[in-house]
């Protein structure tokens, strides 16, 4: 009985408070439902955002080969009213896994834990980084084969909201995807063959797995070509000088790049070679014009001008394959012009034309000197003894009508300009010296060409064959170059090689005592075998390896920096190609992940190593968290 009656009083005493009182109290019950709905409500709208759109996240998981990174973003949302804390544990599987032995698997993956506090209404983006991993992380060997494994990460969500814990765990697949390098499938040359100085038309077929915006770099023989970067064609002009050419072409996502070169032989298309003899005894010139290839009749046009006279020549054919034509004319001392043109019988749009020089004349020495003075030949010439009205003669042509085969530099290869010498036997007899001034042009040059290397070839009438003349001096600025010679006839100029083609590869960034491994391509246009090839590894000028076998290197950078690393390649020619590359030494990255360097030893290692190897790293980066 007692207890009812406290219980009651206790009643009449709520009820006998005052009425500013429980307004008071009704007042805070409000409050605390208020507040109440608004939590639910923020909480609500917010867990109900991950499924609406509150989560955003990049298409793709970007993979840095050479930070050794993976990565992608995510931006979340909060659409209530209250902050919010987020934390979500992500775990990347990269698809690489092990069969133990008796049952199970050992599965490499990455771990991490990232949070977000987030103000109401505001959102909040992080770059989720894993790694550092190894370049070949996204891909191993199987079956000679190379298999991609797309990663995929899986993120475990729970968050709370700060005035009253509200959790939801659920596994996401976050669908990221990796970044593939473009392909080069075929770089399409037309037409074919190419011939000098023409049009050619280059078209690269890409394709992109992920259809990335794709950007091209284009180079010929070592040369940045002028191309928009995002052109897959353009037009290139064939040099007018026949020989290989090496197209180089790089493609970039953004993200990865791929290279390729492609080897462009132009040709030319049918050409005449005019030459000449002078018979000083019958005042003769002997003309003989050949071909590349055989003509249905006789060159279309030949003829000869001396002043505003022309002459029509009459040519006999001189082959059976109508490859050779002679003709002739009498002379007086003076310059000729020689000319002659057939239409190519393979391509009838296309006419080749030929034109020479020849000038004749008496030349009678004053103090034992003369001067000879052509378009791009002056020669100053010492005799023993005096002499007068000695016939002497200049012959310049655009072709080379030597038989490399009499000459003993195998790797003979012609300037576009030359120009043959003679004279009577007595100024021959009494030759002292001559020096010899031949002017030439940069496109009388093929590309590469060596002009240290420039020569003249006189005519040993008694062993039967061409002969070095010695250059004493080049001048590649002014486009000249001097000889002294001490036999009439002669033949000239000619470049006896080019420099080959040299590729060093990419950029590159390593770490600092990083094993790095270096890798050249080169081409010659001869065939000239290496004979040695050097690599200056920090930009000093002394090189520090060679091999006369091999064009790769190995090399440690002990120090951080931006070295010059130079290739030099010489051939059994003697002529050097060079390229440079530009290597980025970075500070080596102290991780517990730095094991994975090595994960291609999951591709082949015993058990027992690649379990200590999946055990280390994984215990490695579970002791870091």
């Amino acid at each position: 009985m007692g207890e009812k009656k406290k219980k009651k009083s206790l009643l009449g005493l709520a009820l006998s408070l005052p009425g500013r009182v429980w307004k008071l109290i009704k007042l805070i019950i409000l409050i605390v439902v208020i507040v109440a709905l608004i939590i639910g409500y923020s909480g609500a709208k917010t867990l109900n955002g991950f499924r609406k759109g509150a989560v955003e996240q990049s298409e793709y998981l970007y993979v840095d080969t050479v930070n050794k990174t993976a990565n992608f973003t995510l931006t979340i949302e909060n659409r209530g009213f209250l902050p919010i804390e987020i934390k979500i544990e992500f775990k990347l599987d990269l698809g690489i896994s092990t069969e133990i032995e008796g049952g199970g698997k050992a599965v490499v993956y990455f771990y991490k834990t990232v949070e977000f506090d987030i103000k109401g209404g505001e959102s909040q983006t992080k770059n989720i980084v894993f790694g550092p991993m190894s370049d070949e992380i996204i891909a191993k060997i199987e079956d000679g084969k190379k298999v991609y494994y797309t990663p995929s990460v899986k993120a475990t969500y729970s968050w709370f909201i700060k005035i009253k814990d509200t959790t939801l765990d659920k596994e996401e697949l976050i669908v990221v995807k990796q970044n593939f390098p473009p392909e080069i499938k075929d770089i399409k040359i037309t037409p074919e063959p190419v011939f000098t100085n023409t049009l050619t038309h280059i078209q690269l077929n890409v394709s992109d797995p992920e259809n990335d915006t794709l950007y091209y770099n284009y180079t010929m023989n070592g040369n940045p070509l002028n191309v928009p970067i995002n052109a897959t064609s353009f037009q290139w002009k064939a040099p007018d000088v026949a020989g290989k050419n090496i197209l180089g072409v790089e493609v970039s996502d953004g993200k990865n790049t791929v290279k390729k070169t492609k080897e462009i032989v132009v040709m030319r298309p049918l050409f005449l070679v005019i030459n000449t003899t002078v018979n000083y005894k019958e005042s003769k010139v002997n003309v003989w014009v050949n071909s590349s290839k055989s003509l249905s009749s006789v060159p279309d046009v030949f003829y000869f001008r001396s002043g505003e006279q022309k002459t029509n020549l009459t040519v006999v054919p001189q082959s059976a394959e109508n490859t050779s034509f002679k003709g002739e004319f009498n002379f007086t001392p003076g310059q000729y012009f020689i000319e002659a043109q057939a239409q190519d019988p393979e391509n009838p749009d296309y006419v080749a034309k030929e034109h020479s020089e020849l000038k004749i004349e008496k030349i009678t020495t004053e103090n034992k000197r003369a001067k000879v003075e052509t378009t791009n030949v002056t020669i100053e010439i010492n005799t023993k003894e005096e002499l007068a009205d000695v016939n002497f003669s200049i012959f310049e042509f655009t072709e080379n009508p030597v038989n490399e085969s009499q000459v003993d530099d195998k790797n003979l290869y012609s300037l576009k300009k030359f120009l043959r010498i003679d004279t009577e036997e007595i100024l021959k007899e009494n030759l002292s010296w001559a020096l010899v001034n031949i002017t030439y042009s940069d496109s009388d040059l093929p590309a590469r060409t060596d002009e240290t290397n420039i020569a003249l070839y006189y005519w040993n009438e008694t062993e039967g064959k061409w002969q070095l003349v010695k250059v004493e001096y080049v001048d590649p600025v002014n486009n000249y170059f001097l000889a002294n010679i001490t036999h009439f006839s002669i033949y000239g100029g000619f470049s006896t090689n080019r420099a080959p083609f040299v590729d060093a590869g990419d950029d590159l960034v390593v770490e600092r005592g990083e094993k790095v491994k270096f890798v050249t391509y080169f081409e010659d246009d001869f065939g000239d075998e290496m004979v040695r090839c050097e690599w200056d590894f920090d930009g000093d000028g002394v090189y520090d390896y060679s091999s006369n076998e091999s064009t790769e290197a190995n090399w440690t950078f002990e120090k951080e920096g931006v070295y010059n690393v130079t290739v030099r390649i010489t051939d059994k020619g003697g002529a050097q190609g060079f390229d440079t590359i530009f290597v980025t030494v970075e500070k080596k990255k102290g991780t517990g992940l730095e094991a994975l360097a090595e994960m291609p030893a999951f591709e082949g290692a015993s058990l027992l190593t690649t379990l200590i190897l999946v055990a280390g790293v994984l215990g490695l980066y579970k002791k870091k968290r």
